[in-house]
Parts: structure tokens; C-alpha cells; sequence
């Protein structure tokens, strides 16, 4: 995570929830991550949203969605049917429906939709421009997301 220039540094339990929430895959829950970094949740959830920009959970949300999108590379690179209630599984939604409400409400599209209009592919050749936006105190959202601002195939 890299702030902006003359800002001052993230608070150190802001950088640790930013880094257990990318290991989880964005399935660690609020109330254990705050439990685990010695906080409340309402502090931790007041302090990451002004650090970073937005609140653990829609950040959580957001690195739930870049797996999902490394999963469907690996899918669609193989040319294989999906099996949806399984990849939400195996990506930490409760189930299938709670996956496709995710997704939309963080692409506006269906997941089947999505893969329909050949987004995949640009995201696999080119990336997505996705958060470019600092927060309020600095902390550069796309560098605490692990891309830079682009989603790619290469990886964090």
C-alpha cells in the first residue's frame, strides 16, 4: 500500500486488515479481523473506511470479486462449462444466489452476462481499470487492492 505524497503513513491495524483480508480471499470476517488486531469493529470499520476510502466489508467484497474473476480466467482459458453454485462455494458466498447478487451489485452485470459479452477476454489481454480514486487520508485504494488500479492475469 502506498500512500500519497505528503500524507501521512496508514495506521498500522488498517495495513494488517488490509493484508489478512487479502489472504482470506475476502472472506474474514469483520468481528474476527477487529477481534484479531485488538479493536472494536465500529473503530476498525471508522478507521479503514477514512484510511482506505471504503469499508472493510465492500473491500472485502472487492478482493471476494478479483478471485472469483482469476477463477473464471481459469475456466474460461479451458473452454469449460461453469459451474456456478460450485465456484461460489469454493470463493466463500454462502451460496450461489448470494454470489450473483455480489457480482452484480460490483459489475452491474450477471456472472453468466458478464462472460457473455466477452469481458473475460479483455480482462485476460488488457485488465480493467478499476479504482483509481485516493482516499481521504492517502492511502491509495488500487495499491491497498494489490493492482495498482488494473485488475490483470498476472497476479497481485
Amino acid at each position: 500500500m502506498h500512500g500519497i505524497q505528503g500524507s501521512p503513513p496508514p495506521e498500522p491495524r488498517v495495513r494488517e486488515a488490509v493484508r489478512f483480508i487479502k489472504l482470506s480471499g475476502g472472506s474474514f470476517p469483520v468481528e474476527r479481523l477487529s477481534s484479531a488486531l485488538g479493536s472494536t469493529r465500529q473503530h476498525l470499520t471508522r478507521l479503514f473506511d477514512f484510511q482506505v476510502g471504503v469499508g472493510v466489508k465492500v473491500f472485502s467484497r472487492i478482493i471476494r470479486l478479483r478471485h472469483v474473476l482469476r477463477a473464471l480466467e481459469r475456466v474460461s482459458s479451458e473452454r469449460c462449462r461453469v459451474d456456478w453454485a460450485r465456484l461460489a462455494v469454493d470463493e466463500g458466498y454462502f451460496d450461489q444466489a448470494h454470489f450473483v447478487r455480489d457480482f452484480r451489485a460490483l459489475t452491474g452485470l450477471t456472472p453468466e452476462r458478464f462472460l457473455a459479452t466477452g469481458l473475460m477476454s479483455h480482462v485476460q489481454e488488457s485488465g480493467i481499470q478499476m479504482f483509481r480514486r485516493p482516499s481521504r487520508e492517502g492511502l491509495d485504494f488500487a495499491s491497498a487492492v494489490g493492482y495498482g488500479g488494473t485488475l490483470s492475469p498476472d497476479g497481485d
